[in-house]
């Protein structure tokens, strides 16, 4: 019988989104020049978790064109495409999360990204100029608590162990030019990493 991932039921994300939505004061991340968002040659990943597209969709949104498929032996992840092509992004201020309060949870809580490691399940994205206000104003503790109560309980571990390897910034120029050879069809993970940066988160 083939593995699967284990999807996480709508319902939980809902509760996550009924007690947090990510940055909503459109003042942590005033006076940043968007380096996550914008592009430089390279982009930060973001990432749907297991039963996500399923309640982005429940929920109204529909991103299935921004959405590229990676095969792994436990099914589909989905990347959403790099932020410098996001339809969403307009004027380096993102669009999702304001009516409905919703967007991915990768964004929502960024700069907080999956990072496991010894003593974590979470990392601070190195790239973000901002971390210290988001620490300082209490933004990454609020972000942990919300995961670590809605979501991580109910989120597989074998699709965090993929996250975790795929924790790395990406080359947005190979990246397309791996979309246009795949012509539609999912990439592997081999070909995916064909297009990490040198920076890593």
């Amino acid at each position: 019988m083939k593995k699967t991932f284990h999807l996480i039921k709508s319902r939980f994300y809902q509760d996550f989104f009924a007690n947090f939505q990510g940055d909503t004061s459109e003042t942590l991340c005033l006076g940043c020049d968007g380096l996550c968002e914008t592009s430089r040659g390279f982009s930060t990943t973001v990432f749907l978790l297991p039963g996500e597209l399923t309640f982005l969709q429940e929920a109204g949104i529909h991103p299935e064109h921004l959405l590229d498929p990676i095969i792994t032996a436990h099914g589909l992840i989905y990347c959403w495409s790099p932020a410098a092509t996001c339809a969403y992004l307009q004027q380096n201020r993102c669009l999702l999360g304001k009516a409905p309060g919703i967007k991915p949870v990768e964004c929502a809580i960024y700069p907080l990204i999956f990072k496991r490691n010894k003593e974590e399940e979470f990392g601070i994205c190195p790239i973000c100029q901002h971390r210290t206000a988001f620490i300082n104003d209490g933004f990454i503790s609020r972000a942990k608590k919300a995961v670590a109560t809605y979501l991580l309980p109910h989120l597989d571990e074998v699709w965090l162990r993929y996250r975790n390897d795929l924790n790395f910034t990406i080359n947005e120029d190979c990246y397309h030019q791996l979309k246009k050879e795949k012509a539609g069809r999912p990439m592997t993970i081999a070909e995916f990493k064909t297009c990490a940066t040198s920076i890593q988160p």
